[in-house]
């Protein structure tokens, strides 16, 4: 079970990093990276006893990708006043 947690994490925070829209920034953001990484931990937390390895890393690089997205449209498209970001990983 914490190799399956490990890896959604792990996985989930390069995918947070590897946001097409960092170039904006010119390099990955940092809260984003983070937020991408909680929310691989919530997607994983629920089966992490019941998935191979393999399948929690795929599990949290979809988390971490769709991450960056949901709290673009929860902070700025619907203005949702949430300092600690973690609302878009609950949802």
């Amino acid at each position: 079970m914490r190799v399956n947690t490990t890896l959604a994490a792990a996985g989930a925070g390069l995918a947070a990093a590897a946001d097409p829209r960092r170039a904006r920034f010119g390099k990955p953001d940092a809260s984003l990276c983070a937020n991408g990484w909680v929310c691989g931990l919530v997607a994983i937390s629920a089966a992490c006893a019941f998935v191979e390895p393999a399948e929690a890393l795929v599990i949290g690089l979809a988390a971490g990708s769709l991450s960056t997205f949901a709290v673009e449209l929860f902070e700025a498209r619907l203005a949702v006043d949430d300092p600690g970001g973690v609302v878009p990983c609950m949802r």
